[in-house]
This record gives C-alpha cells, sequence and structure tokens, in this order.
C-alpha cells in the first residue's frame, strides 16, 4: 500500500530513470483530471539531481527542467 502512490505517479508521468545510462526517459506524460501543475524536486538518478515541472496546456503536458545538478541527460517524448 505504501509504494502504490509513486508508482502511480512514475506510471501517469511516464518517468523510465536509467542509472545505469545516467538518464530519464519521460514518454507521454499525463496530469489527472484537475491538476494542471506539477512539480517534482530532487528526483535523484545515478549521482545527479533534476527538478521538473509538469504543466498541461491545449495540446497536451509539457515538461521543463528547471534545475539539473550532476551528469543527466533527460528525454522526452510526447504521444504522436
Amino acid at each position: 500500500a505504501a509504494g502504490t502512490l509513486p508508482f502511480l505517479l512514475i506510471t501517469l508521468l511516464g518517468l523510465e530513470p536509467d542509472a545505469f545510462h545516467k538518464r530519464v526517459r519521460i514518454v507521454r506524460p499525463l496530469l489527472p483530471q484537475g491538476l494542471d501543475r506539477l512539480d517534482i524536486k530532487g528526483l535523484h538518478v545515478n549521482r545527479a539531481s533534476v527538478d521538473l515541472t509538469f504543466e498541461r496546456d491545449n495540446t497536451g503536458v509539457h515538461v521543463e527542467v528547471t534545475n539539473l545538478d550532476g551528469e543527466l541527460e533527460v528525454e522526452v517524448t510526447q504521444a504522436v
């Protein structure tokens, strides 16, 4: 039960961390109805830390890297 919320968040936001390759992929991020913006601060992948902002507009959910500390590639793939 304690892992339900983190799992739900990872699934909705499309987060696919890959510490071995120092990368995080964000694939087709979604936000629940009524939530138009979500800030994630201090997401650790390998030895890097990243802050992300997920924001909904008319065309979908967009992701912005607001802070990056360390070596990490952030790749965002939107719905096609």
